[in-house]
């Protein structure tokens, strides 16, 4: 018998225990069950595509758009706020065929579609193209929804007139958004609106101190949201201390809002009246020198609106800025020259019988009216206000200064102050004021 090789009986004993050593492997692995393929992390869902959100969109009930409407605008996704703004504003269409969303745009007389997610443009016919609907409700969620988007805009104005926006009907959610962009926000202004905006929704939180702390900081606010949501604080307040500060706030409102309202009134009454005081100043020259009491005094001044108009419609239709700055002078001239030709051919033979100018003035202003009349028609002609003079100087939430109102006022005082000027400061006005003494 042949002895063993040395190595051989360590290999045959390994052998011997390859299965053994198998099978502690095979039992100290976890077992593979339902269980633990259950505790494996999940996929993220992928994000829905705009194109495929606004097509829904289009087609669903109006329950299902505001739904829709949320989760594009959580989505943020590019183009999400150009779809959103046409759909406020009826722009949002969708192809009948294909249901994909299109938006309107309108280049002067022309209309095409293009791709709502997109942009591109797009070969639909209008027969193929169908609006869609929106009602009060969505309309209201849709500008909330424009304004989320217009927080993070580099435009402080823009910003602003977000936050006003989310002011007038912030939830929970809005809240929170805005107490997140309140920590980064720079513009005094606008942390002062976010500031109101969260006061606001706090007079509905369940603490009295938080309900407190809301009314102390809308106390000498003037926006109307702020002065009817603390009156009706007042109707269902529990707390004592917080409806004793809310009745001591509406108070200093009431007398705030009281004194801004005289103001204006103030504003009106001297805009309106400052328009009287240039047609005083001429009856009063004009009777004061010459004794003639001049009844087309008030077509004079229809004569120089007319100026304007024909200046603005025929001459500078495409400027209506020069149009305005052009009639100023224009108007006195035509005025002036009419004036002359009265005073010529009519008044000059009158002199010393005030009754005889009356009924003969009297004549004249009949005459112009059916000559205006004849010319320009019966109905009343528009002047466009250019763009300087349109538009609100608000000065708070309850004042506001309107321009074209305001110009008026300058105007007359320029003309007040020249006047007086010439008057006492040159030889016409010495004259003048010698015979009228």
């Amino acid at each position: 018998m042949r002895p063993l090789r040395p190595g051989l009986p360590v290999l045959l004993s390994l052998l011997m225990w390859m299965p053994a050593l198998a099978s502690i492997a095979h039992a100290s692995e976890p077992p593979i069950t339902e269980t633990s393929a259950i505790d494996m992390p999940a996929q993220p869902e992928p994000i829905p595509d705009l194109q495929e959100m606004l097509s829904a969109l289009a087609q669903g009930n109006f329950s299902g758009k505001r739904e829709l409407v949320n989760e594009i605008t959580a989505a943020k996704l590019p183009g999400s706020r150009a779809a959103l703004d046409a759909l406020l504003n009826n722009r949002l269409y969708y192809d009948k065929d294909s249901g994909v969303a299109l938006m309107l745009v309108e280049q002067q007389e022309n209309t095409s579609y293009v791709d709502a997610a997109s942009g591109a443009p797009v070969d639909v016919q209008s027969a193929d193209a169908k609006r869609v609907t929106t009602n009060n409700s969505l309309r209201s969620q849709l500008r909330s929804a424009l304004a989320r988007f217009d927080l993070d805009d580099a435009d402080a104005s823009v910003r602003l007139r977000a936050v006003k926006q989310l002011r007038e009907d912030i939830d929970a959610d809005t809240a929170a958004l805005l107490r997140q962009q309140l920590a980064s926000e720079q513009d005094d202004d606008i942390i002062e609106q976010m500031e109101i905006a969260l006061a606001l929704h706090d007079l509905d939180d369940s603490e009295a101190g938080v309900r407190l702390a809301a009314v102390q900081r809308l106390d000498g606010e003037l926006g109307n949201d702020v002065y009817n949501r603390l009156t009706s604080l007042l109707d269902s307040e529990p707390d004592s201390a917080v409806n004793k500060a809310a009745a001591s706030a509406i108070k200093r409102i009431d007398g705030k809002r009281s004194f801004y309202s005289g103001l204006e009134t103030t504003f009106f009454g001297l805009s309106f009246g400052s328009v009287l005081v240039l047609s005083a100043i001429g009856l009063a020259i004009t009777f004061g020198v010459m004794g003639v009491i001049n009844m087309a005094h008030g077509e004079m001044m229809m004569l120089g609106a007319y100026t304007t108009f024909v200046l603005q419609h025929y001459v500078f239709p495409d400027n209506i800025a020069l149009s305005i700055v052009v009639a100023i002078p224009a108007a006195f001239v035509v005025a002036g020259a009419v004036g002359i030709a009265i005073e010529r051919g009519i008044v000059r033979f009158l002199y010393g019988r005030p009754l005889e100018t009356l009924l003969a003035t009297f004549g004249v202003s009949l005459v112009l009216q059916q000559l205006v009349r004849s010319i320009f028609g019966s109905l009343n002609q528009s002047v466009q206000t250019p763009e300087f003079m349109s538009g609100l100087w608000q000065i708070n939430e309850i004042f506001a200064i309107t321009y074209n109102r305001l110009y008026i006022l300058i105007f007359t005082l320029i003309v007040f102050v020249g006047l007086l000027l010439i008057l006492n400061k040159t030889s016409l006005g010495l004259k003048v004021r010698a015979v009228s003494q």
